[in-house]
């Protein structure tokens, strides 16, 4: 009889202590079918139209007054094919500590603009690269990095971010750097205010500036961003967008305009085609969520050079539409 107790005492408190740590399997799925006009001009099938596929792991463990610690690894994969992006933890891999101070991350993360042009660069933010943001991303994500968020003050949040210089050469001069970044964001209502300033990242040694802001009136949201990067002989990028949410549907309209177009500020898809040009963006399309995990879409995109490309057999104007099916799980 003691024995029983014992055992059932030991397993009460062992099913306490796990029940105060847990790890979550999640992970993306988007498929999509594109028509464009450029490059290999014609009809194919890729992954990542709304968003990067992916699988992931995440955990927490309740330390006790007040703490946790956490974890991200997270990966990215083709839906399209068997090939996985790259390595294991490419997208996402990182540990945190929470508490009343706020979150330390340590390991690789999302830069500060990316975050930024994901909140305030278009109503397409960085995905559907083609008609995304013109706002520079820098490399979207930094290794070898420590972020701080503070808690939220009434709608105020500083963020903080810093990497060693393991990964990055000066653009000048060969040395290494050191990226660091500092966001401040402001969040409240229908009001939403975010600025981000940021030096040697993949961009280059200089500074990008970047302040943005967006407003939901209820039938519609509308969101600009304007950008001031110094990488780039003080060039400057600005856009807007406008969503429309009409019961499961939202209607998405962006345009944009860079001056001098940089595949090392993180943008991708056919902006990355007009090198050093003057580069105009506009993208019109729709989703429909069919679950709360579950999303068909559609769209157009439309991007022009100053001068033209090599790589777009010397086309000022490209034209591409797409039609998906996005899952998360």
């Amino acid at each position: 009889m003691k024995k029983s107790l014992i055992a059932l005492a030991v397993l009460a408190a062992s099913g306490a202590a796990m029940a105060q740590s847990s790890v979550t399997l999640y992970g993306r799925a988007d498929v999509n079918y594109t028509w464009d006009n450029y490059g290999t001009p014609g009809f194919k099938q890729n992954s990542g139209g709304l968003g990067g596929s992916r699988i992931g792991f995440r955990g927490v463990e309740d330390l006790g007054n007040g703490l946790k610690a956490g974890f991200v690894v997270e990966t990215g994969y083709n839906v399209d094919s068997t090939s996985t992006a790259t390595s294991l933890g490419n997208r996402q891999s990182f540990l945190s500590l929470s508490g009343g101070f706020g979150e330390l991350r340590f390991g690789r993360q999302y830069t500060l603009n990316d975050v930024f042009a994901g909140t305030y660069g278009g109503a397409h933010g960085t995905v559907w690269s083609n008609a995304g943001t013109v706002i520079s991303s820098n490399g979207t994500r930094n290794s070898n990095a420590a972020t701080y968020i503070s808690p939220n003050f009434s709608g105020f949040k500083v963020t903080a971010q810093a990497a060693t210089k393991e990964e990055y050469t000066d653009a000048v001069g060969g040395g290494s750097r050191a990226p660091y970044a500092l966001g401040l964001d402001y969040a409240n209502g229908p009001v939403g205010i975010g600025f981000t300033a940021s030096k040697n990242g993949v961009a280059g040694d200089d500074a990008i500036y970047q302040i943005g802001g967006s407003y939901n009136f209820g039938p519609v949201a509308l969101i600009a961003a304007y950008e001031y990067d110094k990488n780039k002989d003080d060039e400057a990028a600005y856009t807007a967008g406008v969503k429309v949410p009409l019961g499961a549907t939202t209607i998405r309209a962006t345009y944009g305009v860079v001056d001098q177009a940089s595949a090392a500020s993180g943008r991708s898809g056919s902006q990355s085609l007009f090198l050093g040009q003057k580069v105009k963006v506009a993208g019109l399309g729709a989703d429909y969520k069919l679950s709360k995990r579950s999303t068909v879409y559609a769209g157009y995109a439309y991007v022009k050079g100053e001068t033209g490309s090599a790589a777009t057999d010397g086309k000022k104007t490209l034209n591409q539409v797409i039609v998906g099916f996005d899952h998360w799980f």
